[in-house]
Parts: C-alpha cells; sequence; structure tokens
C-alpha cells in the first residue's frame, strides 16, 4: 500500500507531465528531458529519442550479457504512456522528489 508521501509524489509527476506537454516551445527542450527520463528509467534505457512529428519512440535497452536491444513504439497518447510508467518504488520516488523539485526552481525563478 502506498504512503501519502508517494501519492503526494506520484500527482507532482502526473501534474509536471500533465503541464510539460503545454508548455510554450523554449521551455519545452528541459521538460521533454522529464519525459525522456522517466522513459529510461521505466525501460532501464541507455537511450530514448521522441519524435513528436511521428509519435515515435525510439529505444536502446541494455540487455546485460548480450547486444543492446533496440525498440520502436508508436505512441498516439504520450501522457498516458508516462502515466503508465510511472513506478512506486523508493529509487523512483527518489528520483522523481528531484526532478519536481529541479522544475520547481528552474520555472520559478
Amino acid at each position: 500500500m502506498k504512503d501519502n508521501h508517494t501519492n503526494q509524489i506520484l500527482s507532482e509527476m502526473r501534474k509536471l507531465i500533465s503541464s510539460s506537454l503545454n508548455m510554450p516551445l523554449k521551455e519545452k527542450e528541459t521538460l521533454q528531458a522529464v519525459h525522456i527520463s522517466v522513459l529510461k528509467m521505466y525501460f532501464n534505457a541507455k537511450e530514448v529519442i521522441y519524435n513528436p512529428e511521428t509519435s515515435e519512440i525510439q529505444l536502446q535497452i541494455n540487455d546485460p550479457g548480450a547486444n543492446d536491444i533496440f525498440v520502436k513504439l508508436s505512441c498516439e497518447n504520450l501522457e498516458e504512456l508516462l502515466y503508465s510508467c510511472l513506478l512506486d518504488d523508493a529509487k523512483s520516488i527518489y528520483f522523481y522528489r528531484n526532478m519536481i523539485s529541479y522544475c520547481n526552481m528552474k520555472y520559478s525563478a
């Protein structure tokens, strides 16, 4: 069962994801890094490339003991995909908390 702190962090991440998809172009670069970080963490990917024009995501996934795996995903709804990638383990919550703090500092200044 998730505690209140975990629920609050996940709620803030959902808000960050939602608002970042509607940001002005000059601010999107930093917030797209948030999206890429969420995808990297969830898929344990070395590299993530998102093409908004084609709604395609390319992942380079580290496969220990083998060559890297390259995967292409077609993404009709980036927001829902990012929501589904949010994890509630301690490592992820710590990472999200730091990401939220960074974005709050960057955009409140």
